[in-house]
C-alpha cells in the first residue's frame, strides 16, 4: 500500500564521547513515527482506511494524494552524532525509480558545472542515468497496486514516437549486454568525456543502421528524457508523490 512506504520507523541513537576518566557512554534514542493520510485529487474525500487498489467510493476517482508527518514517540536525554535506520516495505513502488532517475540527473548536473574532477566520474554518472532513465518503465508498468489505470500498449507507442526515450532504451540495452544481438541492432555509448574548462562535457553517440552515427550532449540528452516521462505522466494522470 502506498501508506505502508510511508508509514517508516526512524531510530536515531546518539553516543556521546566517553568523558575523561570515565568508561560509561550516555546515549539518547528517538523513535520517530511517521503517518500518511490519503485524499481523492477529484473530490477530496478522506481515503486513508480505503484499499489502495479500489476507486473513490465517493466520485470513483483513481488518483491519489499522499501526505506525510512526522512526530517523535519517546526520547532519552543524550548528545553526540546520529545513526539513523529506516525500514521499508518489502514491496517496491514506482516512485523510487523515478527518484533514482532524478538523483542521477542531478548528479551530471552537478559534474557539469565543474571544471576538473575525474572522467570516469562523470561517465559512470550518465550510464547510470541512462540505465535508471530507461527501467522507470519497468516500475510503472509492474506496479499495478499504486497505478492500475496505466494501459502498457499506450506506453509503448508513446516510446516508440519519442526518440529521446528510444536512445535512452538502447543506451541501457548497449550498456547491459556488452553488444547488440544483431549486427545491425542500435547501438548507444558514452563517446567522449572531456574535464576542465569552461565546463565538463560528455558525449553520447547513437547509430541505427542504416542510418549514419549522431552525437548528442548527455546531459541536454538527459534533461530531454526527463521531460519525455515527465509529459508522458501528464498525459496519463501520473503525478509523482513528493
Amino acid at each position: 500500500m502506498i501508506a505502508d512506504d510511508l508509514r517508516r520507523r526512524l531510530r536515531l541513537t546518539r553516543r556521546s564521547k566517553a568523558t575523561s576518566g570515565g568508561t560509561s557512554d550516555t546515549r539518547r534514542s528517538t523513535l520517530v513515527r511517521v503517518s500518511a493520510n490519503q485524499t481523492c485529487d477529484d473530490c477530496g474525500a478522506d481515503l486513508t482506511q480505503a484499499p489502495d487498489d479500489e476507486p473513490c467510493p465517493h466520485c470513483g476517482s483513481h488518483h491519489r494524494s499522499v501526505a506525510a508527518s512526522a512526530a517523535a514517540a519517546c526520547s532519552v536525554v543524550g548528545t553526540a552524532a546520529a545513526t539513523v535506520a529506516i525500514e521499508y516495505s518489502p514491496t517496491g513502488v514506482w516512485w523510487e525509480q523515478w527518484r533514482r532517475t532524478l538523483r542521477n540527473l542531478n548528479e551530471i548536473r552537478r559534474l557539469y558545472d565543474e571544471t576538473d574532477g575525474s572522467v570516469d566520474d562523470l561517465k559512470a554518472a550518465v550510464e547510470q542515468f541512462f540505465v535508471a532513465c530507461w527501467h522507470v518503465n519497468d516500475y510503472i508498468r509492474k506496479d499495478k497496486s499504486n497505478l492500475p489505470m496505466l494501459n502498457e500498449s499506450r506506453f509503448w507507442t508513446y516510446k516508440d514516437g519519442d526518440q529521446d526515450l528510444t536512445i535512452a532504451q538502447t543506451f541501457a540495452n548497449t550498456y547491459k549486454h556488452f553488444e547488440r544481438r544483431q549486427p545491425n541492432d542500435p547501438i548507444a555509448r558514452v563517446k567522449r568525456v572531456s574535464v576542465g574548462p569552461p565546463h565538463n562535457l560528455a558525449a553520447i553517440a547513437y547509430e541505427a543502421p542504416p542510418q549514419p552515427e549522431r552525437e548528442y550532449d548527455a546531459l541536454q540528452l538527459a534533461e530531454a528524457c526527463v521531460q519525455s516521462w515527465e509529459t508522458f505522466f501528464k498525459a496519463e494522470g501520473i503525478t509523482p508523490p513528493v
